[in-house]
């Protein structure tokens, strides 16, 4: 909306506390459009297949040392390792 020019005072949205995810068909191919085989991996606190909350994501991070990649056109972050993608907002998106 802000790439239209629409003043962010006149608009009202909440922040996704959580982030989607899927298991890549290919791990070489790890962007965006990739093709998948399926929901990524449950974590350990949401137990859901496809889907982590923020603190989830952010524990993945620090334990496999991740650095997040920022997508501007998307306004959004993604995380990748094996053959799993994450992509997910925070405080900074």
């Amino acid at each position: 909306l802000w790439f239209d020019g629409l003043d962010p005072a006149k608009i009202n949205f909440g922040l996704a506390l959580y982030g989607r995810g899927y298991t890549l068909s290919d791990p070489s191919c790890n962007g965006l459009l990739c093709p998948f085989s399926g929901p990524s991996k449950p974590g350990p606190c949401v137990a859901e297949p496809g889907v982590m909350s923020l603190s989830e994501v952010k524990q993945v991070i620090k334990d496999r040392k991740l650095q997040p990649t920022f997508l501007y056109d998307s306004m959004m972050k993604q995380i990748t390792w094996d053959d799993q993608w994450i992509g997910y907002d925070d405080e900074e998106t």
